[in-house]
């Protein structure tokens, strides 16, 4: 019914709610700009993934964080611009640790936490990780498509996961193991 601005102090480019605590919101843009919220919004405390992470990541330059994702305590955002990245925080934000895909990162668009893996998507197509980041492996049968913005959407329980990018639709039943394309128009 109704509804309050509760924007950071910068033009965020993607937000999630942690949803172990509601009131916990976290917003991330272009730079690397970050912020966290434990109250709904209201206030908001300021940083840089850029500033944390950028060392480890696309050669010291991060561009645009297009997708922030909860995993536990664990706190997970991808992007890029050009290169990509794709990063996790265990302190709500304060540090971030690059994670790594032997193929290489695209410009990422998209994370989702299944039951069963991590997911990223983006240029290089879709990756999969199901020891929590350490390792990525890429997903059969989703091609790299070149600037294409594709998202996810995960059932509550964490078994069904939906991909969709460049007019293409992958899903997969079993929390990200496999996924394989969807029939439709």
């Amino acid at each position: 019914k109704t509804w309050r601005d509760v924007t950071p102090p910068f033009g965020p480019e993607c937000a999630a709610i942690d949803p172990a605590a509601s009131r916990t919101l976290v917003a991330a843009g272009y730079e690397g700009a970050f912020a966290r919220s434990t109250d709904g919004g209201i206030s908001w405390k300021t940083g840089s993934i850029g500033d944390a992470a950028a060392s480890t990541m696309m050669k010291g330059v991060l561009k645009n964080v297009r997708a922030l994702a909860f995993s536990g305590k664990r706190l997970l955002a991808a992007g890029g611009q050009g290169d990509g990245f794709a990063a996790a925080s265990d302190d709500d934000g304060a540090t971030w640790t690059a994670l790594d895909w032997s193929e290489g990162w695209g410009y990422n668009w998209a994370l989702a936490v299944a039951k069963n893996a991590l997911l990223v998507g983006g240029d290089n197509g879709l990756a999969a990780s199901t020891d929590g980041g350490k390792t990525f492996a890429r997903v059969p049968g989703v091609k790299p498509c070149l600037g294409v913005g594709g998202r996810f959407a995960v059932s509550p329980d964490g078994l069904r996961v939906v991909y969709s990018f460049r007019g293409q639709v992958v899903a997969s039943a079993d929390g990200g193991k496999t996924f394989a394309p969807l029939a439709g128009p």
